[in-house]
């Protein structure tokens, strides 16, 4: 599997994101801070959980 240039901004853009959210919360009121973040990383596994539930490799057809 080849990893793109693309997806890798993108990755770190959201992790960017994820992290200047959280930071503002927590400027604003510090367990808001904690709280978003943790909510932000239980998001973040429930979308790798979904992907996670896919084959590997594509079922070959049985003939």
């Amino acid at each position: 599997m080849k990893i793109k240039a693309r997806d890798v901004v993108a990755d770190i853009g959201g992790l960017a994101g994820a992290a200047l959210l959280a930071y503002g919360a927590w400027l604003i009121y510090n367990p808001a801070g904690f709280i978003v973040m943790g909510l932000l990383l239980l998001a973040f596994a429930w979308l790798l959980g979904g992907v996670r539930d896919e084959p590997a490799l594509p079922d070959e057809e049985q003939s």
